[in-house]
């Protein structure tokens, strides 16, 4: 602008430090939030893993103990006592470890196999 031969300059001039601020402030979260939600991923598949070898254990236990019935019936008296110990060692550690839901019962549920199904199921 002139006015009598005079410039004037006319300038507005905003302070957008507390913008800066706060879209850095944004960007960290959104940062921190992705890698909560990484490590949130993470943590259910160690989880789902984890349940999956769980039953994996229990299922391959009760096979054992089935089988180790299956051998006590046809074995002599002492070895019979031997295998019937053992089962029933298999026993309390299926049933200290064994899932308390339904969905996780063996197939064979209460039948007379194996202390009935380990009895805690």
């Amino acid at each position: 602008m002139r006015s009598n031969g005079d410039l004037f300059v006319v300038a507005v001039v905003r302070d957008v430090t507390e913008r800066v601020e706060a879209e850095r402030h944004l960007h960290e979260s959104e940062l921190a939030l992705q890698q909560a939600e990484r490590a949130l991923a993470v943590a259910g598949d160690r989880e789902q893993i984890a349940r999956d070898l769980h039953d994996t254990v229990i299922k391959r236990v009760f096979a054992a103990g089935l089988s180790l019935q299956g051998a006590a019936a046809r074995a002599d008296d002492a070895t019979r006592a031997r295998v019937e110990a053992v089962t029933a060692e298999l026993t309390g550690r299926s049933a200290t470890c064994a899932p308390r839901s339904s969905r996780s019962r063996p197939s064979t549920g209460r039948s007379a196999g194996f202390e009935a199904g380990c009895s805690t199921w």
